[in-house]
């Protein structure tokens, strides 16, 4: 089974905690953008009929589409953003090696509004996967 989620909006690089004289701090704009995607994951996941985090390795596919900043690494801050959300979300118990061991991540720039879709699919070993990647193909032309 393959679950589709979505973001829609900007998403903040995955951020570092500031250390300044008067302590130690996320940017606010970073744990807002996390806090509503948790939300959205949140009520996404309750809206399918999910209501446990996946329990078994999975391989995360994200599309960023739209009018995302070219600025940002998509292929590590943006979608680490996203994999803290899926997890305080509980839909994944953990974005580690372990339970998350590859993915893919896409940008596809234009100047619609900034989505990102997600499809959570079971992990399977890179030579097993092309059923899958064929899958996530004919989604892609679909959507």
């Amino acid at each position: 089974m393959i679950y589709h989620l979505h973001w829609e909006g900007t998403v903040k690089p995955k951020a570092r905690p500031r250390v300044t004289r008067h302590g130690t701090y996320m940017p606010q704009e970073y744990v807002q953008m996390k806090a509503s995607a948790v939300k959205s994951f949140s009520d996404q996941w309750k809206a399918i009929g999910q209501s446990t985090p996946v329990d078994h390795q999975v391989r995360c596919y994200m599309f960023f589409r739209g009018k995302h900043s070219q600025a940002i690494d998509y292929v590590d801050n943006a979608p680490g953003t996203l994999y803290d959300a899926l997890v305080e979300a509980k839909i994944l118990t953990n974005d580690n090696g372990k339970h998350a061991p590859g993915g893919d991540h896409d940008l596809e720039h234009s100047k619609a509004p900034p989505i990102v879709d997600i499809l959570i699919a079971p992990w399977l070993p890179f030579k097993d996967s092309i059923l899958q990647m064929n899958e996530v193909a004919e989604w892609l032309r679909h959507n």
